[in-house]
C-alpha cells in the first residue's frame, strides 16, 4: 500500500474496491511518557517555581517562600495538581466530539473493471464503472448528536470547574489543619515548660513539707501527660504536613520548613450577612457539581431524542456510470441499511431509564447543596458562639494570672499559686485556637457548599480550562 505523506494521501486498496483518501491528512504524533523524567520533574517541583509567581501574583497573592495563607495554599493546589489535567483533557475530548457529531455521513465512492473472455466480433471486453454512495439521514439524526454533544461538554466543562474547587479547597482544608496542627505543638510545648517548672516547684514545697505526696504525684502524672501530648503533637503535625503535601501535589520536604498563618478574612463572618434563602440561592446557583449534574440529565435527553429519531430509516443512494462493452449505462441504486421492525423500543427505554436516573442523581445532588448550605450555616453560627465563650475564659484566666502574680510580689502567696494560674492561661489559650480553628475549618465547608470563595480573587475560567503551568 503506498505510503500516506502529510501533504497528501495517495489512493488505497481497501476490499477490491478503490477509493480516494482526503488530500491534508492529520499526521499521527506520538505522545510516548517517560517515567523517570515525570518523577524527577515533580521532586523537582517546589514553591519558588517563577511560574506559579506569576500565577498567584495575578490572584493578588504577594507571594514569599517562607510564610503563606490557607487560601494562597488553595490556589498552589490550583497550579501543581494533575487532578485538573486530566479533567482537562476530558474536557477537550468532549469538545472534539462535538465536531463529530456535526458532521454529516461522508460520500463514498467505488470502480471497478471487468474483462470478458469470449465476446461478440466487433465488441469491446470491458466493462468498466464508477460508482458514488451517498447516505441521507432521517428523523433528525444530527441534530439530535450535536444537541447531546454540546450537553456532554456543557457537563464536562462545569466538572473540570467543580475539580478546580475541590482542589482548591480541600488544599485549604489541609492547611487549616496544619495550622492546628502548629498551634497545638506550640500549645503542648508551652504547657510542658509550665508543668516542668510547677513540678519543680511542687517538689521543693514537698521536701519542705508544705503539700503532700498526693499533691507532688498528680503535678507529676500531668507532666508526665503533657510529655506524651507533645510527643503526639509532634506526630500530629508531620502527617498533616503530609497531607498538605499530598494536596498540593509537592513533595513532602518542601511543605514541612514553610509558616501557615491565619486567612486575614473568615468566610464565617462574611455569611452574617447574608440570611438562609440568599445562602441556599447561592448554593443552588454557584456549584458547579449541581450544574455538571443538569447537564448530564442534558445529555441524557439527548440520548432519548437520538434513539427516537433512530426509529426513522436512513437513504443511501448510488449513483454509476457504466461501460458495459461499448456501451454507456448509468444506473441510480438506493438502499435501506437498516429496517427497524421493533421501532427502536428497546434502546428508547434503556434511554429513557438512563434519563430518570439522571434525574434522581440532580435532585439528589441539588437536596444536598441545600442541606450543606443550611448545615455550614449552623456550624459557622455554633463555632462563632464557642469562639466567644473561649475568648471570656482567656480573659478570665488572664486577669486571674495578673492578680496572683501581684498578690507573690506582695509577698502574699507563693510562685506555686503563679505557676498554676500560668497553666490555666495556657489551656485557655488552647481552647481559644482550637476554637478559631474549628471555625476557620467550618467555613471552608461552607465555602464547599456554596462552590467557592465568597470574597477575594479566584481562580478564572481561562485559569482552569488551560493549565497555567503550560505557559512555561
Amino acid at each position: 500500500m503506498p505510503s500516506l505523506s502529510r501533504a497528501r494521501c495517495d489512493a488505497v486498496l481497501f476490499c477490491a474496491g478503490l477509493s480516494l483518501a482526503a488530500v491534508g491528512c492529520i499526521p499521527y504524533h506520538s505522545a510516548p511518557l517517560d517515567p523517570r523524567e515525570s518523577s524527577a520533574a515533580f521532586v523537582r517541583r517546589d514553591l519558588a517555581d517563577s511560574g506559579l509567581t506569576r500565577f498567584l501574583v495575578a490572584h493578588g497573592v504577594a507571594s514569599t517562600e517562607t510564610t503563606w495563607r490557607p487560601r494562597d495554599l488553595g490556589l498552589v493546589a490550583v497550579f501543581f495538581n494533575p487532578e485538573l489535567d486530566e479533567s482537562r483533557g476530558a474536557l477537550a475530548a468532549a469538545r472534539a466530539a462535538e465536531v463529530t457529531a456535526g458532521q454529516r455521513p461522508q460520500p463514498g465512492a467505488g470502480a471497478s473493471a471487468e474483462y470478458a473472455t469470449s465476446t461478440t466480433a466487433g465488441q469491446s471486453p470491458w466493462t468498466v464503472s464508477l460508482s458514488a454512495g451517498i447516505t441521507f439521514e432521517g428523523g433528525g439524526k444530527r441534530g439530535a448528536r450535536i444537541a447531546r454533544a454540546r450537553a456532554v461538554s456543557l457537563a464536562a466543562g462545569l466538572a473540570l470547574r467543580a475539580t478546580a474547587w475541590r482542589v482548591a479547597l480541600d488544599a485549604q482544608q489541609a492547611a487549616v489543619d496544619a495550622l492546628g496542627a502548629d498551634g497545638d505543638l506550640a500549645d503542648a510545648r508551652e504547657e510542658d515548660q509550665v508543668l516542668s517548672a510547677l513540678l519543680d516547684l511542687v517538689r521543693a514545697r514537698y521536701q519542705e513539707g508544705s503539700v503532700s505526696l498526693a499533691d507532688l504525684a498528680q503535678v507529676q502524672a500531668e507532666r508526665q501527660a503533657a510529655v506524651v501530648a507533645r510527643a503526639r503533637a509532634e506526630r500530629v503535625r508531620t502527617a498533616a504536613r503530609s497531607t498538605l503535601a499530598g494536596s498540593l501535589a509537592l513533595p513532602v520536604d518542601e511543605v514541612l520548613g514553610f509558616t501557615i498563618t491565619e486567612d486575614v478574612r473568615r468566610e464565617c463572618v462574611v455569611m452574617d450577612t447574608l440570611d438562609a434563602a440568599q445562602l441556599q440561592a447561592l448554593a443552588l446557583r454557584r456549584r458547579d457539581d449541581v450544574g455538571a449534574a443538569l447537564a448530564d440529565y442534558a445529555a441524557a435527553e439527548g440520548d432519548v431524542r437520538l434513539e427516537v429519531a433512530r426509529q426513522y430509516l436512513d437513504l443511501d443512494l448510488g449513483p454509476a456510470i457504466i461501460w458495459d462493452q461499448g456501451v454507456l449505462r448509468w444506473a441510480l441504486g438506493f438502499a435501506l441499511p437498516a429496517l427497524r421492525f421493533n421501532h427502536s423500543r428497546g434502546p428508547i427505554l434503556e434511554a429513557e431509564g438512563r434519563r430518570t436516573a439522571a434525574a434522581a442523581r440532580f435532585e439528589a445532588l441539588q437536596q444536598s447543596a441545600i442541606r450543606d448550605a443550611a448545615a455550614a450555616r449552623a456550624e459557622c453560627s455554633g463555632a462563632g458562639r464557642e469562639v466567644a465563650a473561649v475568648d471570656s475564659l482567656a480573659l478570665g484566666a488572664a486577669d486571674r494570672l495578673r492578680i496572683a502574680e501581684a498578690a507573690y510580689a506582695r509577698g502574699e502567696t507563693g510562685g506555686t499559686q503563679v505557676e498554676f494560674a500560668r497553666l490555666a492561661l495556657v489551656r485557655a489559650a488552647r481552647a481559644g485556637r482550637t476554637a478559631r480553628r474549628e471555625m476557620d475549618q467550618a467555613g471552608v465547608r461552607l465555602e464547599r457548599a456554596l462552590g467557592g470563595w465568597l470574597s477575594g480573587p479566584s481562580p478564572t475560567t481561562a485559569d482552569i480550562e488551560r493549565s497555567p503551568r503550560s505557559s512555561e
